[in-house]
């Protein structure tokens, strides 16, 4: 048994060395070593010799799939997914045969298109490329083993990227009901195209920073304010009279889309054909003349006129979709690779950080961190993440969960570092004042030991359960 281990072992290890969804750079021997283990847990995770199941959630997780407020995302209109599968996917030739998928196929037999997880991986690699190193996939399944190794990369790929997907396995992904996989593929969506929302796609949104904004502090906002800017600073143009505070109810009844629409497709939404719009009383019947136009501009997607009106959270990802079509912002004067070493954009040097990001979105906590440096500064992501790993280990009785000051954050964070130590990390030259002032260096040092702690518990217990020695 322990010579199939270590052949399969060394196997994984060589392929995911060469996956994409997690490869942080390796500065140190250290480092290295830690890399090194990890790939080593993933392969006897998908081993065909044991299978570790994922342990059950308390009633007190935040991911529960029956009690959890981390749950899969309301799944809202089965047309605007099904158009947006097939025109992502249109040329993937893999699935020619499948394609284009009409809305009764996508009811009776999406079950049986995802079941051995190579349409899960092949739409999140469309929807964010670069997701999931494709040479990592069993492309032609041949047992039970090789189709949970698909499923269970999709999985990890799709909570990397800061997918909920509640605490579903391989095994519960692989029998879903098509209403489940539908609302995993919403969420997948959803995410994809937010995430485009940002300086990698768009070096031009650099142009929305305010006179007196860090430049960082622009680049690390969530999607979601980066739209609102956007969208309020192409209505100023158009001398629109309101501010809009939120991408949901201020849309609803269509004016300020078509505002928008004026200046950023000039060429399409004319002043004869705004004014037309805008004349029209019904709020219904003037997001249809809306959409209309945004068809012809192929920016249709994830909604109907009704979402509009009813203020769906699908407008949002209607927006973002409309923000990738066409940012009409000026590129700055300032070349690209002069805008990232002034906002430490450096990807090679980032990629550590950006490796624990991910980790951290990977394990199930109930905040997105869209930045170490500004995320962690109230030590609810510290805390939850020790919790999550050492489970009990956090009194939430000392916790302020909604800190309202600095100093209810610095509370937060000393105690943190109170169970870091506790926990045998090496926290030498640091406090918890480091922490609420998002110093990286130390933000990276606790995660990291807090990461190898993780490796470490899950290798006693595969060891535990597979009757190797503690040695191994």
């Amino acid at each position: 048994t322990k010579t199939t281990l270590t052949n399969q072992s060394n196997k994984s290890t060589n392929s995911i060395s060469n996956s994409g969804t997690l490869s942080p750079s390796l500065n140190s021997p250290r480092l290295q070593r830690s890399h090194s283990r990890l790939a080593e847990f993933n392969s006897l995770r998908t081993s065909t010799s044991i299978t570790i199941s994922p342990p059950k959630s308390t009633t007190n997780s935040s991911s529960s799939l029956t009690t959890s407020t981390t749950t899969l995302a309301p799944f809202e209109s089965a047309s605007q997914l099904v158009s947006y599968i097939n025109h992502s996917l249109n040329k993937e030739t893999m699935f020619h045969e499948i394609l284009p998928l009409t809305e009764e196929v996508f009811n009776l037999q999406l079950p049986k298109i995802t079941q051995d997880g190579l349409f899960f991986c092949k739409y999140l690699n469309v929807v964010l490329p670069g997701t999931i190193d494709e040479r990592v996939l069993n492309m032609n399944p041949e047992n039970q083993n090789q189709i949970i190794q698909n499923l269970n990369l999709f999985l990890n790929s799709a909570k990397a990227i800061g997918c909920k997907v509640a605490d579903l396995s391989p095994e519960e992904l692989q029998s879903a009901s098509t209403d489940t996989i539908a609302q995993l593929l919403w969420e997948v969506t959803r995410v994809g195209v937010l995430a485009k929302v940002s300086y990698e796609f768009h070096p031009e949104l650099v142009a929305l920073r305010e006179s007196s904004e860090d430049l960082q502090s622009l680049l690390t906002l969530p999607p979601e304010k980066i739209l609102l800017r956007w969208i309020n600073t192409q209505l100023a143009k158009a001398k629109y009279p309101r501010k809009l505070t939120n991408l949901t109810d201020d849309l609803k009844n269509s004016e300020a889309i078509v505002e928008l629409l004026s200046v950023i497709a000039p060429e399409i939404v004319t002043l004869q054909v705004k004014q037309s719009i805008l004349q029209e009383r019904d709020p219904l019947r003037r997001a249809e003349q809306m959409l209309l136009v945004c068809e012809r501009l192929e920016a249709n997607k994830f909604v109907e006129a009704k979402d509009i009106v009813s203020g769906s959270k699908s407008v949002i990802m209607f927006m973002g979709n409309l923000f990738h079509l066409r940012t009409f912002l000026e590129r700055p004067v300032e070349t690209q690779q002069n805008t990232r070493n002034s906002v430490n954009l450096d990807f090679e040097g980032s990629r550590e950080e950006r490796a624990f990001r991910m980790w951290l979105n990977s394990i199930g906590l109930p905040q997105y961190v869209n930045s170490l440096s500004e995320d962690l500064r109230d030590g609810l992501v510290l805390l939850h993440m020790l919790d999550k790993i050492v489970p009990k280990t956090v009194d939430w009785n000392k916790v302020v969960r909604k800190p309202t000051n600095r100093f209810h954050k610095l509370e937060n964070c000393n105690y943190a570092y109170e169970l870091g130590l506790k926990l045998g990390f090496s926290l030498v030259s640091m406090s918890g004042q480091d922490f609420t002032e998002g110093n990286l260096k130390f933000l990276l040092s606790l995660i990291w030991q807090a990461r190898f702690l993780q490796i470490q518990m899950l290798l006693k217990q595969i060891n535990e359960k597979a009757g190797l020695s503690k040695d191994m």
